[in-house]
């Protein structure tokens, strides 16, 4: 059981401990060891099932525990509430009863933590796009699913450490901010762009065969040339690479080959 978490029981599997169990069972910062409720067909008990979680009829076999941290209330008895006050544990706190409206305060506030955590996990710092270990997620996730083809487009920043050691690195992060905003202004928003490197990006294009990636591609140079025209600063510019996988692909190997068609992009720019 993880030490970051608060260890909650939920006494009450109607709809509003439906609500907490949906809430948190999934949660980065809580834990829920047990659902009470003495209707054994209550919702949530046959949710907190579905979800492996230990499931009584009366909460006190729940007192003991010793990594029970916040008990939450949501039966509407009073009398349910005075008996866990008297009974709980003192380093325990009980929610509920008169205080109930402090329940759904807490689930709103813990829901926007949540979400938060959610995207500070999935989101590059810098650029607030996605980051690698999202883009590999997403690439597994559609491994399994029916909207191939699936294109992959690498992308390379060309000159970002001489940017850095000439004009610093607010310079540096600047222009991967610019290369960022670009590449999202040139897909589809059902397209992903991720930064997966120091200077490397991806882009996801579902459903989307090698003749419309290469119209992607086109798209994503000619944007290039306008934003250098119209910024007034180091010009930006791009390695571009392209693959496309067919239903069956691997496309951790798609994105391989994506990254050797944008070396060789790279070293056609150095000639």
């Amino acid at each position: 059981m993880s030490d970051n978490k608060t260890n909650i029981l939920i006494i009450g599997a109607g709809k509003g401990g439906s609500l907490l169990i949906d809430l948190f069972y999934k949660s980065m910062t809580v834990n829920i060891i047990g659902v009470v409720d003495i209707n054994a067909d209550a919702p949530g008990i046959k949710l907190a099932g579905k979800f492996g979680i230990p499931t009584a009829a009366d909460y006190k076999e729940f007192l003991n525990n010793k990594d029970l941290n916040e008990i939450f209330n949501v039966t509407g008895s009073e009398k349910v509430q005075e008996d866990l006050l008297r009974l709980k544990p003192s380093n325990v706190e009980v929610i509920g009863g008169h205080s109930a409206k402090l329940i759904w305060d807490l689930i709103e506030e813990r829901k926007q933590v949540e979400e938060k955590l959610l995207y500070l996990s999935t989101r590059d710092a810098l650029t607030g796009l996605y980051n690698r270990t999202y883009f590999e997620e997403e690439m597994a996730r559609l491994e399994l699913g029916r909207q191939f083809p699936v294109s992959i487009i690498m992308v390379d920043v060309n000159g970002l450490k001489t940017i850095n050691d000439r004009d610093g690195h607010v310079a540096g992060d600047e222009m991967l901010r610019r290369t960022g905003y670009l590449l999202k202004a040139s897909v589809r928003v059902e397209d992903m762009v991720a930064r997966i490197g120091g200077d490397e990006f991806a882009v996801l294009l579902k459903e989307t065969d090698a003749l419309a990636a290469e119209g992607t591609l086109t798209r994503i140079n000619n944007n290039i040339k306008i934003h250098n025209d119209d910024y007034n600063g180091p010009s930006l510019s791009l390695s571009l690479g392209l693959a496309t996988g067919d239903r069956g692909s691997l496309l951790a190997i798609v994105l391989k080959e994506a990254d050797k068609n944008m070396y060789k992009d790279k070293q056609l720019r150095k000639s």
